[in-house]
């Protein structure tokens, strides 16, 4: 016996009431319900199935009975404590208290339960997470984002090896990277962006074939440093095998769908549902140095690549032309060098490229793709040719700048303007010369060579007085008009 009133436009609040003894799935999502739930609207029932989401509850968390299976408040207003009876319900196998404003530590008995999805994102937890997920746990999907919890990931996770989507982003963790995550057989997603990690990024010695499943790696807006992790790179077999067999989401058979936001083309976007032909890399935002691995070209199911704002230096691989699936390129903001791979123009499914604020040179190759990009190419001075105005020559290098005709007649006088105040200062400083010097000479009384000087300055001076008088004066007297 169920309660289903999904979807609708009721409203108002909810009242105590007594529930039916039979029923067993209680669910009022996706409509405009508000204020307080009532705190003991479930303590005597046997509901199995409780789904709140996407309503404006606010208040306190309803105490749910011991024998709920599914407990979904997502997107609603609750706050306060999870209340410790929740501990109780032994036989829940999904929590989902997402977007709400729930406050204090993740209850330690969390790890404990009879888990697959623990979802708690974009919340205010603080504090660490518990170090206690015992061996044998079945938990599938863990999404702690978006709370407030520091201190670094507990490495009893390593007990969770059903795992497949692990989300930490957006909290204040520390530490080095939890390379020991790499042996989980069913990771697909692990998104720990926006934390405090640092280091480099090694792999684990125990594992020959680390993260075999891995088709999200999102490590972005971190500390890290070193070189890129090649080992990684060369090993994520998923990223290297394409999806042939059709469309098809992660768990599409569950009632819980996962869902994750991701950095797609500059925007976080959240993916309800999570395609498995979805493969991207973000490393961006960190301290990574050294040269991208020529090895990259293998991951061939890559639909985005962003190495963006790192300190990466050396060459573009030219095995990006081998990431035929890839959509979007971010390579900006580091401090490669040389020229733009002409494969690169081979990437027919490319719609956003930006290889800005680097050191690259010479031209850009050309392609139906690339001539769109108009600011992917900014910040590289010895960059040349379409879409930027600068033409390349015939080595291929940036032209030297040409000129108009207007522009040469106003260089012309601008050099005649220069010739004609070198002269005037040249004539001026001769006169100082001569005048200092003959100073300076009356003063030693060499009096033959006073007297020539005189003698010269005086014939210069009539000269000038003599041509001044024969000169025609063209506004003396008024012109004459034929009439």
């Amino acid at each position: 016996m169920g309660l289903s009133l999904q979807s609708n436009k009721f409203h108002g609040v909810i009242n105590e009431i007594p529930l039916p003894p039979l029923l067993k799935d209680f669910g009022v999502s996706d409509n405009h319900f508000s204020g307080p739930f009532p705190t003991n609207f479930f303590r005597n029932s046997s509901v199995y199935f409780i789904d709140l989401t996407d309503n404006d509850f606010d208040g306190l968390l309803p105490i749910p009975p011991p024998t709920v299976q599914y407990l979904s408040v997502a997107n609603n207003k609750f706050g306060g404590d999870i209340p410790y009876e929740l501990c109780n319900a032994t036989e829940l196998y999904l929590i989902n208290l997402s977007n709400n404003s729930f406050t204090g530590t993740i209850p330690p008995c969390f790890p404990n339960l009879n888990l697959s999805v623990l979802d708690l994102r974009a919340n205010k937890f603080v504090g660490q997470i518990p170090d206690i997920f015992p061996p044998g746990n079945i938990l599938r999907t863990i999404r702690l984002s978006q709370n407030r919890l520091g201190g670094t990931v507990p490495r009893s996770l390593v007990h969770c090896k059903e795992l497949e989507v692990l989300d930490l982003s957006e909290n204040e963790l520390g530490g080095r990277f939890p390379h020991w995550l790499d042996t989980f057989p069913n990771l697909q997603v692990l998104v720990l962006r926006s934390n405090k990690f640092h280091g480099p990024v090694k792999s684990s010695s125990k594992s020959d074939h680390p993260f075999p499943k891995l088709r999200i790696f999102d490590l972005s807006n971190n500390r890290l440093s070193g070189p890129l992790p090649a080992k990684y790179i060369a090993k994520l077999k998923a990223m290297k095998n394409e999806e042939r067999s059709g469309l098809h989401y992660m768990n599409e058979n569950s009632y819980c769908k996962d869902a994750i936001e991701v950095v797609i083309k500059g925007m976080e976007i959240e993916l309800v549902k999570i395609l498995t032909i979805f493969t991207t890399i973000d490393f961006s935002s960190n301290c990574f140095g050294g040269e991208i691995p020529e090895l990259i070209g293998d991951l061939k199911a890559l639909k985005g690549l962003n190495f963006s704002h790192n300190n990466l230096t050396g060459s573009i691989p030219s095995s990006v032309g081998n990431l035929t699936n890839l959509e979007w390129l971010d390579l900006s903001s580091n401090k490669l060098n040389g020229k733009i791979p002409g494969e690169l123009a081979d990437v027919t499914f490319l719609t956003t490229l930006n290889l800005s604020n680097n050191l690259l040179s010479g031209p850009i190759p050309k392609g139906p793709q690339i001539d769109t990009f108009v600011h992917s190419f900014d910040g590289n001075p010895g960059l040349c040719g379409h879409p930027l105005p600068t033409a390349c020559g015939l080595d291929g290098l940036q032209s030297p700048p040409t000129t108009s005709p207007a522009e040469e007649e106003e260089e012309e006088s601008a050099h005649w303007i220069e010739w004609r105040a070198v002269a005037i200062g040249y004539g001026s400083g001769l006169v100082i010369g001569i005048s200092a010097g003959y100073i300076m000479l009356e003063i030693g009384r060499p009096r033959w060579l006073v007297r020539m000087v005189e003698r010269w300055l005086v014939r210069m001076v009539e000269r000038k007085r003599r041509r001044k008088t024969t000169r025609p004066k063209r506004d003396a007297a008024p012109r004459n008009h034929p009439r």
